[in-house]
């Protein structure tokens, strides 16, 4: 794999990527790991339980594009340190949640700094990476967000036995700090920029195009939207799929088929793993096609 090997920045940078979006799907289905001890807790019924799960999908949709914009006018490394602290707070404040509201709020704010996340990372991404290795780079960081929620239903209810759910979201949020902290203080935007770069990973990056440091323009909607329709569809059909199994599987198994918290984690660990493995090479080999 010569992107992994071409240098100590790229693999570095390639490092800041995995790691956020491994802590980006924890924060994201820490919720559904907690959730049946929290509705028994909060006194949620199924219904309020799948509102509160819907509330980050409101927002995380429209500020995909809020963040695509904020990235191309700002950069990818403040916009990430922005999210990160974002990820941080939202999620520490579950911890002080009272009920329904409260909880479909901050799960609504928390879907506003991940839905703006991966558009600036694929920015960053798009500037480190060339096109002969950039497919292989977007699978390793995506299957990686595979890892992170399969991680999350044993973090989180390794943190709920020892000591509480409140204290989970907690200790959660403050570890998206700490990325926040690492990825501004060792991120350049512009990798010609890095001390560490050498010549040999400069020469595989694509040329330094000054327009595109601030944005290419107008966003041609009209000829844009006809054209990503089909793939939006798709990617509709696929989401509603996938999260209706990664929030409502640990509560499944554990009313449904009565396993304990413990098992239903374990369990549901190992299917959401299955997908790190698909996403792995499928994202690879599906990116590497369309150049």
């Amino acid at each position: 794999m010569r992107f992994a090997l071409n240098g100590r920045a790229t693999r570095n940078f390639l490092g800041l990527l995995v790691l956020m979006h491994f802590v980006l799907f924890v924060d994201r289905v820490n919720l559904a790991a907690a959730a049946p001890i929290m509705q028994k807790d909060l006194g949620l019924s199924n219904i309020a339980l799948g509102i509160a799960f819907s509330a980050f999908n409101y927002s995380y949709a429209p500020f995909q594009l809020v963040g695509g914009w904020f990235a191309d006018r700002f950069g990818a490394r403040r916009t990430l340190m922005v999210c990160g602290l974002w990820w941080s707070l939202t999620t520490i404040a579950t911890a002080a949640v009272t009920g329904l509201v409260s909880l479909f709020a901050v799960r609504c704010v928390l879907g506003m700094g991940e839905g703006a996340t991966l558009p600036a990372a694929n920015r960053a991404l798009s500037k480190w990476t060339g096109l002969a290795s950039r497919g292989t780079a977007i699978g390793i960081t995506h299957s990686a967000g595979r890892v992170g929620a399969a991680a999350a239903a044993p973090i989180v209810v390794f943190l709920i036995t020892w000591f509480s759910w409140r204290f989970s979201f907690a200790a959660l949020g403050t570890v998206s700090a700490f990325w926040a902290a690492l990825w501004w203080w060792t991120f350049h935007e512009d990798p010609r920029q890095h001390p560490a770069i050498t010549s040999t990973e400069l020469a595989t990056l694509p040329a330094d195009d000054p327009a595109a440091r601030t944005g290419s323009g107008p966003v041609p909607w009209r000829r844009l939207v006809p054209r990503m329709m089909p793939m939006m569809i798709i990617y509709f059909c696929q989401g509603w799929t996938g999260w209706l199994y990664v929030t409502w599987m640990p509560s499944l198994l554990k009313n449904n088929y009565g396993l304990d918290l413990k098992k239903s984690s374990l369990l549901y660990a190992a299917v959401i793993l299955t997908g790190f493995i698909a996403e792995l090479g499928q994202k690879a080999r599906a990116c590497e096609n369309v150049r």
